[in-house]
């Protein structure tokens, strides 16, 4: 299986939790070998100095590609940051080649990557971590609801870090699609299902080192175990 984690950056000495979630669990599915790339979208304030421009480089032995811009994410910029990842997402599939699953986390990347499952065909799951969705649907700001909707519905999976963020972003409405809570890491295979791939039959779910802490008898066990 060949997967694309779609990140808000790679992190770095500098910004070390800039996409550490993303590129945690992306050394874990290589762990699990599974075929894996990174695609590091930095949209940052122009106060963050660091590399501008776009790159390719493989680092821990995963191909990542980069484009770092200060551009913010903003409601009117949508478009845009949506037309540079499908043009980061062209240079991924010419070097890379087509993945066969999407991986989206926190919800304004799953806005700024909601065109591409559409385009390409290509299922994608999200995986929400934001705490700004941790509140009635009325004080969130329109902005991140927008954001949040767009990717919920963008999504063919959506995991939640925890069983609380699973309950707190349930107000969103295009989140009515059934959540799983990943607390403990997100299995390979719920990526693997939502790639057509189906399930192997000894499940085995994953922490951010890639080791398996836990194996499951069954995928419908792993499913049921975290609804």
């Amino acid at each position: 299986m060949k997967a694309l984690i779609i990140s808000r950056g790679v992190p770095t000495a500098k910004a070390p939790l800039n996409g550490i979630f993303e590129w945690d669990q992306a050394l874990a599915l290589k762990n699990a070998n599974v075929d894996v790339a990174f695609l590091a979208l930095d949209f940052r304030k122009i106060t963050e100095k660091r590399f501008w421009g776009a790159r390719r480089y493989v680092r821990d032995g995963i191909e990542v590609f980069e484009l770092s811009l200060p551009t913010g994410i903003y409601r009117r910029g949508l478009p845009i940051l949506q037309a540079l990842c499908n043009s980061m997402y062209q240079k991924v599939v010419h070097h890379w080649g087509r993945p066969d699953v999407l991986h989206t986390h926190f919800y304004f990347m799953g806005a700024i990557a909601a065109k591409l499952p559409k385009l390409t065909g290509i299922p994608m799951v999200h995986t929400e971590h934001s705490s700004k969705l941790n509140k009635p649907l009325a004080a969130i700001s329109s902005l991140d609801k927008k954001l949040a909707n767009k990717a919920f519905a963008a999504a063919s999976v959506i995991t939640a870090v925890s069983t609380a963020c699973n309950k707190d972003f349930s107000s969103i409405p295009a989140s009515t699609k059934q959540a799983l809570s990943s607390a403990s890491g997100l299995s390979v295979d719920v990526l693997m299902h939502t790639a057509g791939k189906g399930f192997p039959t000894d499940v085995k779910k994953l922490d951010s080192s890639g080791k398996v802490p836990e194996s499951l008898t069954t995928a419908k066990a792993f499913i049921c175990r975290q609804l």
